[in-house]
């Protein structure tokens, strides 16, 4: 991922450089807007780096006990901090108190917070994101699924129990094409969005 260190390292020094030239007194309002869109700009790329770092090298996952009720609530909070003052968007936490299970606290509150934000940037004016969990099976879970849509779950048996958690928007749902496409890696929808969410 040499590639990503050569972006990375010329973008700190741009960053470094604009963020000095901020500090000089006789700069203009004019110029102190446009510092602000090279250092909103520079964020964007660092992340689709980040991004990319991500996808293309997962780290292992930490597995340990975690209560899922407060995984949703951190990464509603930050959903919450995210949405423009211009709308108006609930957070719902609907998911039970006694529900723990063993996961990667990072790595899940990291896909919680994916959906939350794609899912609070649905809604256009007002509405309500929120987050539900019921216990389930892998028959119940794939029935009516096509045989293509369907999770590859190694050494899934009908009766494995495991864990539904859907989160759900008052946005204007997906069209049958982009549902089919969501889960591709660099497909987006959203204005500056990387697909990589």
């Amino acid at each position: 991922m040499s590639i990503a260190h050569e972006i990375r390292n010329p973008l700190g020094a741009v960053r470094s450089a604009v963020q000095e030239i901020g500090r000089e007194p006789q700069i203009s309002a004019g110029g102190l807007e446009l510092i602000d869109v090279v250092m909103s700009e520079s964020d964007r790329l660092d992340r689709i780096v980040g991004d990319f770092l991500t996808f293309a090298r997962p780290r292992p996952p930490q597995m340990e006990a975690v209560r899922l009720r407060n995984l949703v609530a951190e990464a509603q909070e930050l959903v919450a901090r995210s949405v423009p003052d211009d709308r108006r968007v609930a957070m719902i936490n609907d998911v039970p108190q006694n529900i723990r299970l063993v996961a990667d606290p990072e790595q899940l509150r990291q896909a919680l917070l994916n959906l939350g934000l794609n899912a609070a940037a649905a809604i256009t004016d007002s509405g309500k994101v929120s987050v539900g969990a019921r216990a389930t099976t892998l028959a119940e879970f794939t029935a009516g699924v096509s045989p293509e849509r369907r999770p590859a779950v190694a050494g899934g048996k009908p009766d494995q129990e495991g864990l539904i958690v859907e989160v759900r928007d008052d946005g204007s749902g997906m069209d049958e094409d982009t549902l089919h496409k969501a889960v591709e890696p660099f497909f987006t929808t959203r204005p500056g969005g990387t697909g990589l969410g």
